[in-house]
């Protein structure tokens, strides 16, 4: 897969405690700007062109990754449909969609979906990693 990396972006789809934090991280340390909690600002910067019905990242479109999504509550209830549709959207062009599981998956997931972005496995690691209830 060939990315235009003046148009490039990464969006990382879920909620917290889902990988953003390694995900950010990751990222950021190979060298791509990248959104990561900031307050609530992009969230709301990508509601205000929701409500507007201009491009999403009007507002906000100085990142290469957006991970952490916090819209949660506000999304929490078209989560299946935004899952569904964006399948839908990808549906034939497996090449552009990685669908990530933190608990299943390793860096070598990434690295081999972004592969000619020649990124440092050494830069991933598990951040603020959930702890599972005994």
């Amino acid at each position: 897969m060939s990315h235009d990396t003046d148009r490039f972006r990464v969006y990382q789809i879920g909620f917290n405690r889902c990988g953003t934090s390694s995900f950010a991280y990751f990222f950021k340390k190979n060298g791509f700007k990248t959104a990561h909690w900031r307050d609530g600002t992009v969230a709301a910067a990508i509601e205000l062109a929701r409500v507007e019905g201009v491009p999403l990242l009007t507002h906000t479109d100085k990142f290469d990754v957006y991970t952490d999504d916090e819209l949660g509550e506000c999304w929490k209830a078209e989560w299946h449909e935004h899952i569904r549709a964006v399948r839908s959207h990808f549906e034939g062009r497996t090449e552009d969609l990685l669908q990530f599981d933190i608990e299943r998956h390793g860096v070598d997931e990434i690295t081999s979906f972004f592969s000619d972005l020649d990124l440092d496995p050494r830069h991933w690691q598990r951040r603020n990693a959930s702890t599972k209830p005994s």
